[in-house]
């Protein structure tokens, strides 16, 4: 959502209304009211919410199974996911072909397909790859040719496949070449995706709002590769039954850090689950640590005398731990 704000932004001649699921640099918020035809917004699947949209292009860039308090099983939610396809007939489904879940809806749904790719050719695709200390630069392909070349001011592999399917459907509604280029390359991020905050003593502090196993998977994915000595989290996992359906993901995902700190579990809606808790789930690795505390959590940290990169990393209240234990605020 970001990413088309601002290629749009950067159109002359189109003026759009944005509302996104965070802060963006570009409109200084979530939303922005615009006077053109053009209506940029984010749809979330929570209780099948964006059924109630009705896209000319609906972007469907990846389908897991989240959300379990709602939806039972992964086949509930890709069959939420066609329904939100298929509003879209009169239109496109602009989808990233290299994404199970989201290539089945694709096969499913009665809505035109616009395939986005970065590992094959497709509708839209990316060549000549490359990555330098986790930012990449392509050249973006239609079946017409080279459409422009892009380098990426985001980390990240997961940003090249945003890029794309931003890209495409910029496309699919006549976006200059030029604005698109522009507008990727001058996308610094929003408010808690990788969010360079400040520095903890020695540790470059950045905030995340990752709080799917996938998510912290492609985060910490992408940190690894930025050349820092030590990767550190602290991780509060969003609520009991997100934290009980993907128990071991999450363990998985996690121990791609170096250390992870573990804070308790944010409730949001729900109430406790007996056994599912972070006691429990530090049991699960050696370089996990329980402290539970925000208090605890932010001496542990402001005591630490170790260099590189810390993670702060969950959906709930711990947004308010980074504020806590900055030492050094950003200048930029």
């Amino acid at each position: 959502t970001g990413m088309l704000a601002s290629i749009f932004l950067k159109e002359e001649g189109r003026d759009p209304t944005v509302m996104a699921g965070a802060s963006l640099p570009e409109i200084r918020g979530n939303y922005r009211l615009g006077n053109g035809e053009d209506f940029i917004f984010e749809a979330c699947e929570y209780q099948n919410s964006f059924l109630d949209f009705y896209p000319r292009i609906a972007v469907i860039l990846n389908v897991e199974h989240d959300h379990a308090d709602f939806f039972p099983a992964l086949k509930d939610v890709l069959a939420s996911f066609v329904k939100f396809a298929d509003l879209a007939n009169d239109g496109f489904a602009v989808v990233n072909q290299d994404n199970d879940g989201a290539r089945w809806v694709a096969e499913k749904t009665l809505s035109p397909v616009f395939y986005v790719s970065a590992r094959k050719k497709a509708d839209l695709w990316c060549e000549n790859l490359s990555e330098k200390n986790g930012f990449f630069s392509f050249d973006i392909l239609t079946k017409e040719g080279l459409l422009t070349s892009v380098s990426l001011s985001v980390p990240g592999e997961h940003n090249v496949s945003n890029a794309l399917s931003a890209a495409g459907a910029a496309y699919l509604s006549g976006v200059s070449a030029q604005a698109i280029r522009e507008g990727l390359e001058s996308f610094r991020g929003v408010k808690r995706r990788f969010e360079y905050r400040g520095m903890c003593g020695k540790m470059q502090v950045f905030d995340d709002y990752a709080h799917h196993p996938d998510e912290i998977r492609a985060t910490l994915l992408s940190a690894k590769k930025m050349g820092f000595s030590k990767i550190a989290v602290v991780f509060q996992p969003h609520t009991f039954s997100r934290t009980k359906a993907y128990w071991r993901e999450f363990v998985s995902s996690l121990s791609l850090a170096n250390q992870v700190i573990l804070a308790d579990i944010y409730p949001a809606r729900e109430k406790p689950i007996p056994g599912v808790d972070c006691r429990a789930l530090a049991q699960e690795n050696e370089r996990f640590l329980y402290l539970g505390d925000m208090d605890a959590i932010a001496k542990y940290l402001l005591s630490s005398e170790e260099e590189g990169l810390l993670l702060i990393m969950g959906a709930g209240d711990i947004v308010s731990l980074t504020d806590r234990i900055l030492t050094d605020k950003k200048t930029s």
